[in-house]
């Protein structure tokens, strides 16, 4: 045997529950897995293969609060339309959003070390 490392979709509601019941015991929580990592018969790790992401951009001189309101409802139309039930928002600190997603979407995730990013969950 070349390794007892194992890699398989993620195919029942079961499954996902064990997947992320082993993440949250080991103090994780993986956003959207879709297949999982077993070793000796237990869950090590977990791949999420679709990542609901929209990286964005609203121009700072031409849209204005309104505007990018509106676009953002349209969004959450978009990603509905997808079959989307969540996404990830990437935003900077620079960014004049930043603020107002901080206090609408507080279930962030701080950037890697050294980052200067917050990842903003939204969802539907």
């Amino acid at each position: 045997m070349f390794s007892d490392i194992s890699v398989h979709p993620i195919d029942s509601h079961e499954v996902y529950k064990e997947v992320m019941e082993a993440a949250i015991a080991d103090g994780h929580g993986p956003y959207m897995p879709t297949h999982y990592v077993m070793k000796n018969g237990i869950v090590i790790g977990a791949f999420s293969t679709q990542s609901p992401t929209v990286h964005w951009w609203m121009s700072e001189k031409h849209a204005s609060r309104k505007d990018s309101l509106l676009a953002f409802q349209s969004l959450d139309t978009l990603m509905t339309n997808l079959n989307c039930s969540e996404y990830l928002i990437p935003c900077e600190p620079e960014s004049p959003y930043y603020e107002l997603m901080n206090k609408r979407l507080p279930d962030a995730h701080e950037g890697t070390t050294g980052g200067h990013w917050k990842l903003f969950r939204r969802k539907l």
